[in-house]
């Protein structure tokens, strides 16, 4: 493996073209600038519980809301000792949507425009979080980007932290983990008019997925997003694209001190509406939790609102400019025309993002692998 240092992105050198402003994050009007379209959905696929990838909707699941909003009692520790855990690998993800890709690339090629990005959504919320990550419980991250064929192709992947921290992970961690899953369970059905089931032990192996594409200012990107639970009389006719129909389901603790609440807003609010917009999602669905596990009360949060929320703690404007930033750097760094070419981007916690030229690296970093190059040659 062959590494060549590259360049360096400078946080505190990222400038805004208001000639006023003096924090190269506080952009007044930046919203005018950024043009964020309405992702359309172009495709869809199921994950099943052997992790097998399925072009059908068999893991699509339907919300069933309950009648009330307080007074519950939806204890998440039901079977939780039974349940498969399902332990991440994040380029995985990228896996996934490059083997929908591969089979589907002659529904590629009807697509009016030219495809820039191929990533997931997950290294997208990573970038437009980085400028408020300073001071949180996991301030870095490391991006890899490979140009094939004139496209670049991005995801996040495991850093030794991440690998570490998910080999020991804590009871408690992974009692968090199975919380999130199990409300999931009680708050959706497999069929429309059907009861909830929890008793599954696999449903954290299962996903089901849409393929988006969007233009994002001077860019055009296609990228994978999970989803929770289609709302059925939302649910648009075939071929529509529209993604308003999907809801996203959450959980957290319910907050009865100002620190929790500052702790929600600033970070909770973050990932949250930055995963429901860009997927084009209208609200998240969050179940309100005690220390014991039972959720007790529903709080339904629109997306357009959360900026308004946690207003003073974070901005959509600054998460966008700095997207922007990234994606137009990207474009020009990744340059060389090699799926063996990688070039990797860390992230953690200072000013400075690092990146470096690798070639032929190891496993963990290779964005494209050999059968997705193999599969595009075969479909040609």
């Amino acid at each position: 493996m062959e590494i060549n240092p590259v360049n360096e992105i400078w946080f505190s050198k990222l400038q805004s073209d208001e000639k006023d402003s003096t924090d190269p994050f506080q952009l007044s009007g930046a919203h005018d600038r950024h043009v964020f379209g309405k992702p359309r959905e172009i495709g869809f696929f199921s994950i099943d519980s052997s992790r097998q990838l399925l072009e059908n909707k068999s893991q699509m699941k339907y919300l069933v809301f309950p009648l009330k909003m307080r007074d519950l009692e939806i204890d998440l520790n039901v079977n939780c000792k039974l349940d498969v855990f399902h332990y991440y690998n994040t380029i995985e993800k990228m896996y996934q949507t490059l083997k929908w890709l591969s089979r589907n690339q002659k529904k590629l090629q009807t697509l009016s425009k030219k495809t820039d990005f191929v990533t997931v959504r997950g290294a997208l919320v990573k970038i437009m979080c980085t400028p408020y990550l300073k001071g949180c419980i996991r301030p870095q991250w490391e991006i890899c980007a490979t140009r094939y064929e004139g496209v670049i192709y991005f995801c996040a992947i495991d850093s030794d932290e991440d690998i570490e921290e998910n080999k020991n992970a804590t009871p408690k961690q992974l009692m968090f983990q199975s919380w999130g899953y199990k409300f999931e369970q009680y708050m959706t059905t497999s069929e429309i008019g059907s009861k909830p089931d929890v008793s599954s032990t696999t449903h954290q192996l299962e996903e089901f997925c849409i393929m988006l594409e969007n233009i994002f200012n001077e860019h055009t990107l296609i990228y994978k997003a999970e989803v929770d639970a289609v709302i059925p009389y939302r649910y648009p006719g075939p071929g529509s694209g529209d993604t308003s129909c999907y809801t996203e389901l959450k959980t957290s603790r319910t907050r009865t001190r100002i620190s929790a609440e500052m702790y929600f807003y600033r970070n909770k609010l973050l990932n949250w509406w930055t995963q429901s917009y860009l997927a084009g999602i209208p609200e998240v669905i969050c179940g309100m939790r005690d220390d014991l596990g039972i959720v007790n009360s529903l709080e339904v949060i629109r997306i357009s609102n959360m900026p308004n929320l946690a207003q003073g703690f974070w901005s959509p404007d600054v998460c966008l400019h700095f997207c922007d930033y990234f994606l137009n750097y990207l474009k020009k760094t990744v340059i060389e025309d090699d799926p063996n070419t990688v070039y990797h981007f860390k992230y953690t916690s200072g000013d400075t993002v690092y990146c470096k030229r690798m070639i032929n690296p190891e496993a963990r970093y290779q964005v494209i692998p050999k059968w997705y190059v193999e599969s595009m040659k075969n479909i040609k």
